[in-house]
């Protein structure tokens, strides 16, 4: 991810950005398999490796299948991007 790309996702974060751009940050494995299950579909997934599990893993073959963009990040951009406690 470039420093462009955090900077724009950091936005995101905001009121501001997101209505600003009509887009939005969704957290965490349960609301990413909700939006499969409604056929909501992201315009890409971010994920870093050594937080995966098995239930994660099983989520981003569903976004593969459906050939939405999968893009590993480090375990530290995903802290910054995130407002979870527990990404």
């Amino acid at each position: 991810m470039t420093q462009a790309e955090k900077k724009e996702l950091l936005k995101l974060q905001t009121k501001k950005g997101r209505s600003e751009t009509g887009l939005f940050l969704a957290e965490g494995v349960m609301l990413l398999e909700e939006s499969l299950r409604f056929h909501y579909k992201p315009e890409r997934v971010l994920f870093a490796g050594p937080l995966l599990n098995k239930r994660a893993e099983k989520l981003l073959l569903g976004f593969r299948r459906l050939k939405i963009p999968v893009e590993p990040v480090s375990t530290g951009e995903i802290e910054q991007l995130s407002e979870a406690e527990t990404s």
